[in-house]
């Protein structure tokens, strides 16, 4: 006689419970999407890879330098200097191409 008490929420006729959890998903991702702007938070990420990338032209240029020191026999690491240098040199122009670019030019 003592029946269990059913929830007052209606379900879905087919029973799935989780589809008020994709409106919620859905409604979400909207608003992200029209209160970002034309970058987007993804810029940030795009810009911090592109700092990765000159830090590894800087190590992978030193590296080259500092090999060529080493198998010349140098005691003074001229072509690591140098190397290191030249890695940091294109690993910026790089970097402040790709910034113009995705700003649409302006410095």
């Amino acid at each position: 006689m003592n029946e269990p008490q059913r929830s007052k929420r209606a379900l879905p006729p087919d029973g799935d419970r989780s589809s008020g959890a994709r409106k919620r998903k859905v409604e979400r991702s909207e608003v992200g999407v029209a209160g970002s702007g034309r970058l987007g938070r993804s810029s940030g990420f795009r810009y911090a890879a592109l700092g990765m990338e000159l830090a590894a032209y800087t190590l992978v240029f030193a590296g080259v330098g500092f090999a060529v020191d080493k198998a010349r026999g140098n005691q003074k690491y001229y072509a690591t200097a140098f190397g290191t240098l030249i890695g940091f040199a294109y690993g910026m122009f790089r970097f402040v191409s790709e910034v113009q670019r995705g700003t649409g030019g302006k410095p």
